[in-house]
């Protein structure tokens, strides 16, 4: 079984096409009016109109799915806005990440996430699930999946542009305070969420270690994705490589997962296994390495594409590039539409889906000529 590109990239456009429309602020009902007087034409001169009434339910259907995500994604941001800005309120939540930040005031950033909500001045708690980053001078005794009441916190309304960038990262709000109100409910004993944390960051703190602060810094920042810590060197190398118009190198993208994963696959050819196996190890693998290091959204798009390319021989199906991105692309969107008007979103697949779609012409091309020399 093959997966026609075609098929997949359709609601992958109409999706696009439908997160565009509804942030173009323009009244829905002209453009679902022209488009069931296409579909009308369409379906009054086709021949086969059982297939054209399929496309353009596909086609509406994603359409559709496009705007009502992206209306709902913005509503609830707004939602959020006017129920919690500018009001004191306590919350009873779950530290999800811990990290220090080179910073000369607010050294240290948690990430919480929220079950209950309670407003000053108000008798009840309410469930709310939102994610909240919390800026410190001093981190209090606490630590990853423990669960706190933390009172007195208030934020105001960001400007739209941050509101937007938030909303990308999936942020309710950001906080700062200089000395948190915070108790801590409950510490499960056991945390596999807790016991990733703590690895990463003493694999971190081990490799730190053994390493001059500049060659730190790139190793940190190209292969783990953590480009929050040693900014000074940070930033004398970006300088450097800015200065050539090489830049871009210093973006952790899905080449070094590529990179990663030739050098697996070039020592697990010494071991005599099944290739089924041996493509589980990989995937292992690579989960490991997702999960020690601090991912971007280029280099969850190439986990992503390769985690279906492995399962695709596993399940007897052959695999399409093309179809992958657009999967993935379309994936992504409907989890979260903004990442639509965010240049690294745009340039991640945008790039990614052009070298594939080019790759699979010149294949194309290259099998005709062979077809026509073995022909002669």
């Amino acid at each position: 079984m093959t997966f026609r590109y075609n098929k997949i990239i359709i609601p992958t456009l109409s999706t696009i096409s439908g997160i565009l429309w509804q942030h173009s602020e323009c009244n829905i009902c002209v453009p679902l009016a022209l488009a069931l007087f296409f579909i009308t034409a369409k379906l009054f001169f086709s021949k086969n109109r059982k297939k054209t009434i399929i496309a353009f339910s596909v086609i509406a259907t994603f359409f559709l799915f496009g705007v009502f995500r992206s209306s709902n994604q913005q509503k609830q941001q707004e939602r959020n806005y006017q129920e919690f800005s500018n009001k004191e309120f306590a919350t009873i939540a779950t530290i999800k990440e811990i990290r220090s930040q080179d910073s000369r005031f607010y050294k240290n950033c948690i990430t919480i996430t929220t079950e209950k909500i309670k407003i000053k001045k108000e008798d009840t708690w309410k469930k709310a699930n939102k994610k909240i980053q919390i800026y410190l001078r001093r981190l209090p005794e606490i630590q990853v999946c423990d669960k706190v009441k933390i009172k007195n916190l208030k934020f105001k309304k960001p400007s739209k542009s941050f509101s937007k960038y938030l909303m990308k990262e999936n942020i309710t709000a950001n906080i700062f305070e200089n000395n948190l109100d915070c108790e801590i409910l409950n510490r499960p004993n056991i945390s596999l969420s807790r016991y990733i944390f703590n690895k990463r960051n003493n694999l971190l703190s081990s490799i730190k270690r053994k390493m001059p602060k500049r060659p730190f810094a790139m190793f940190s920042s190209i292969f783990l994705g953590n480009r929050k810590i040693n900014k000074k060197e940070n930033d004398l190398v970006k300088n450097s490589f800015r200065l050539w118009g090489i830049l871009h190198f210093l973006a952790r993208s899905g080449l070094h997962l590529i990179i990663f994963l030739m050098l697996c696959e070039l020592m697990l050819k010494l071991i005599p296994i099944y290739f089924n196996v041996k493509q589980m190890i990989l995937i292992a693998l690579s989960t490991i390495y997702l999960l020690l290091s601090w991912p971007s959204l280029s280099f969850i798009r190439a986990f992503s594409i390769f985690l279906l390319y492995k399962f695709c021989p596993l399940t007897n199906k052959k695999s399409d590039l093309v179809s992958l991105v657009a999967v993935v692309c379309l994936a992504m969107l409907l989890y979260n539409p903004i990442q639509l008007f965010f240049l690294d979103f745009q340039l991640s697949f945008g790039l990614t889906f052009a070298l594939a779609m080019f790759t699979k012409e010149q294949s194309k091309r290259e099998r005709k000529r062979r077809l026509k020399y073995e022909k002669k």
